[in-house]
């Protein structure tokens, strides 16, 4: 058995142990990548909402403030009565 690295508080497992080595191993990769991509991770997401702006100030003049319950269902009529 391996011995522990000093100030780590679990022992090291060897590579292909039933403890968790693959997921841990991917959730590492994936770290890795966020910490390599951080800046592209950062910008693309903000570039996407600043084009999305634009947009974002045609919406209030499509949507109708009517709600959800369609004008000629028997609720609707029934209240106009």
């Amino acid at each position: 058995m391996a011995q522990p690295r000093p100030g780590s508080h679990a022992p090291e497992t060897p590579a292909g142990t039933a403890r968790g080595s693959r997921s841990t191993h991917l959730l590492s990769h994936w770290g890795l990548r966020a910490v390599r991509w951080r800046w592209p991770l950062l910008i693309v997401p903000i570039l996407i909402a600043l084009a999305c702006i634009p947009l974002a100030t045609q919406v209030a003049d499509r949507v109708s403030t009517g709600g959800w319950i369609p004008g000629d269902s028997d609720s609707t009529t029934v209240d106009r009565i």
